[in-house]
């Protein structure tokens, strides 16, 4: 076989590979995290830092629009039990609107949906997270919030 040719039908293997490897977000530390947060909102003590501890880093932070919203698994509990008190309802959206993995980092674009004192809500976030070692370190996201739809 010709080594122009060769080299050609690798090119397009890796190319399509790396595509593949890009688009697949389903499988990742921060999608199952998703899940089980999913589950856990909708469970009464759903929160424990042990669950945490399976995704997070011990001193992991969230950030969000620029402001550290948490810091450590321990925190992560009360955080999240109080977004679970005052409440209807919370579901981030799986699959994700887009998401890709590079490096250490997982990007993503996802929505959230809620329910608050009768209102619904839709929240669209982007960012990343960095991963070390198998487990979150930092989740870094801007989030915008739609504007209530007249019923």
């Amino acid at each position: 076989m010709n080594s122009y040719v060769r080299m050609g039908i690798i090119t397009i293997i890796f190319l399509f590979a790396g595509t593949a490897h890009a688009e697949d977000s389903s499988e990742n530390v921060l999608v199952n995290m998703f899940a089980w947060w999913n589950a856990a909102i909708k469970t009464e003590n759903g929160f424990t830092e042990e669950g945490f501890a399976r995704y997070f880093t011990r001193d992991a932070a969230i950030v969000i629009n620029g402001k550290e919203s948490v810091r450590g698994t321990a925190a992560m509990v009360e955080h999240f039990n109080r977004i679970q008190a005052n409440t209807e309802s919370v579901e981030i959206v799986l699959p994700f609107e887009e998401g890709f993995e590079s490096g250490n980092r997982i990007f993503t674009y996802h929505l959230i949906h809620a329910r608050e004192n009768g209102v619904d809500s839709t929240s669209h976030l982007m960012g990343y997270a960095v991963i070390e070692e198998g487990k979150i370190a930092l989740v870094n996201f801007v989030s915008y919030d739609e504007e209530p739809s007249p019923k």
